[in-house]
């Protein structure tokens, strides 16, 4: 009888950790439910500022770096490379939000520009790391 009280209480904790550790799928997020989310936000050409705020109220914690487009063919407001028109410098932000996994995690990314000029954002871009081992 006493062994297998032990035993169930090995199991339950070796189970318990298995869980805890990396079994937190059901907290994972598919590809399109992070598309509709990212979608709902709605940022495309707002102040970069209420951007930013829309994706942080969601959890997401953004980080901004200066970034310019060189030598890419990219249309933004009517710009085209090459078209005689000068290119529009912006700025990069990265919103990153993890989920509940202790390891290798998923994480999700909303990467998105705003124009310096007027900082509204010209460009956005969702994606997801299924696995971020450390």
């Amino acid at each position: 009888m006493h062994s297998t009280i032990t035993f169930m209480k090995i199991t339950a904790v070796v189970l318990a950790a298995t869980f805890g550790l990396g079994a937190c799928s059901w907290s994972r997020v598919t590809k399109e439910a992070h598309l509709k989310q990212v979608g709902q936000f709605n940022i495309m050409g707002i102040d970069k500022d209420e951007a930013i705020k829309r994706i942080s109220d969601a959890g997401f914690t953004c980080t901004e770096g200066l970034y310019y487009r060189k030598g890419e063919v990219l249309v933004i407001s009517g710009y085209v490379k090459d078209s005689g028109k000068m290119p529009i410098v912006v700025e990069k932000v990265s919103c990153g939000k993890r989920n509940l996994e202790l390891m290798c995690p998923q994480r999700r990314y909303i990467d998105f520009e705003y124009a310096k000029a007027d900082n509204k954002v010209v460009y956005m871009r969702p994606w997801i790391m299924e696995q971020s081992c450390f």
